[in-house]
């Protein structure tokens, strides 16, 4: 997901016409329609027009967030993912690129980074690097979406099926909260073996990156502004409110 790091991640590259129905298959029913409508409830809230997605992936939530009349721009470090928000949602505005070179000149309203994108940045000098871009070109409020990691066994195993699809996952989570995942994908005769590595963050070390003129306002066990983060939570969404407004 940028420079140093290789692009293996075949189900937000190569395979990213099959993200919605992995998507699915990970995480039940209509999971990209209940984080689009928890993002429209924090942008009204704060009077949102622009924001930039930090990891749009194939635009299953710009999309929808676009139709709601928002100025979104789809920031993805697949090509495969920008050509299927081209073509799906073609006056949806896209950028090429990745977090850790993350240079742009543009300020958004908002930003937002979903289903635990941000969590892919591992180098902590890349890290503090695109955290710093981020409350420096956002102008309202940020949303970094990571799931309660503090909840997760330290191995883990399961099987995920949908629409021919089958999902073999198992992890290995560090102390240090570093998560090695495998999948194994089986689509017909064809099986392909993967896997990723996530840095999940604490609460209190997303506070350090974005510095002192962010406040945190809300941490969301789910995607639901009336529902507060407890330790059984299954999700962390914080939420981060600009103390002064440009």
């Amino acid at each position: 997901m940028g420079s140093g790091v290789k692009w293996e991640i075949y189900i937000y590259n190569r395979l990213a016409e099959l993200y919605p129905k992995w998507r699915i298959a990970l995480g039940g029913g209509d999971p990209e329609g209940k984080q689009t409508k928890f993002v429209d409830s924090v942008f009204k809230k704060y009077s949102v027009k622009t924001c930039i997605d930090l990891g749009g992936g194939v635009g299953i939530h710009d999309g929808p967030l676009q139709s709601m009349g928002y100025q979104v721009t789809n920031f993805d470090a697949s090509q495969n993912a920008i050509d299927i928000v081209k073509q799906n949602f073609p006056h949806l505005k896209t950028i090429l690129g990745s977090f850790e070179d993350i240079n742009l000149e543009s300020h958004f309203d908002a930003a937002i980074s979903m289903w635990s994108t941000a969590n892919y940045v591992l180098d902590p000098t890349a890290r503090e690097k695109f955290y710093e871009w981020m409350q420096s070109h956002s102008r309202r409020v940020i949303i970094i979406d990571q799931p309660n990691f503090l909840i997760y066994p330290p191995t883990f195993y399961r099987v995920y099926t949908h629409e021919g699809l089958r999902i073999e996952r198992s992890w290995t989570l560090s102390k240090d909260h570093r998560r090695e995942t495998s999948f194994t994908y089986h689509m017909g005769e064809s099986t392909i073996h993967n896997s990723e590595t996530q840095q999940f963050l604490l609460v209190d070390e997303l506070k350090k990156l974005l510095g002192n003129d962010w406040k945190l306002i809300s941490i969301c066990g789910d995607y639901d502004l009336n529902c507060p983060f407890v330790e059984t939570s299954t999700r962390m969404i914080s939420v981060f409110e600009k103390k002064t407004k440009d």
